[in-house]
């Protein structure tokens, strides 16, 4: 059995740091940002069920399509009633969801959604936090948000 092949070809590994061999089980990574955006709305949420609302956008361009982009969404949850679903987007595509139910005038209670990946290009991307009533008692209500992008190297 061949050992430590060239990249991409399947053989046993020695350990190591060069692009042939196999990093211990023990070592480290050092996560560092490259930078950050961020954003803060506030929106109506209307009462179509099932269309998004916007409460706030930012873009970003990667420096890399190698480093790994943290998308966070935080919003207040604290609805007088109805239930309202809130998604976080890259473009047109929702990265996470999450359907909160009113909880009848309780205090303020934020609520947070990460999303990781890696970016397909270094091209300027629209991140968005969105929100829909996801029933009529949660029709024409108020709410805040933020959304951050961040991107880091590991």
């Amino acid at each position: 059995t061949t050992a430590d092949a060239s990249a991409g070809t399947a053989s046993l590994r020695s350990l190591g740091t060069t692009s042939v061999k196999a990093a211990a089980g023990n070592h480290t990574h050092t996560i560092s940002a490259v930078g950050n955006s961020e954003a803060a709305g506030t929106a109506n949420i209307g009462d179509d069920s099932g269309v998004d609302v916007t409460i706030a956008t930012v873009s970003r361009s990667a420096a890399t399509s190698t480093n790994a982009i943290v998308v966070i969404g935080a919003y207040d949850s604290a609805l007088s009633n109805g239930n309202v679903l809130y998604k976080i987007f890259q473009a047109t595509t929702a990265l996470a969801s999450e359907t909160l139910t009113g909880a009848g005038g309780t205090g303020r209670a934020i609520h947070t959604q990460i999303a990781v990946f890696l970016p397909a290009s270094t091209s300027s991307i629209a991140y968005k936090l969105t929100m829909s009533p996801a029933n009529v008692a949660a029709n024409n209500q108020s709410n805040f948000g933020t959304i951050r992008v961040l991107e880091v190297t590991i």
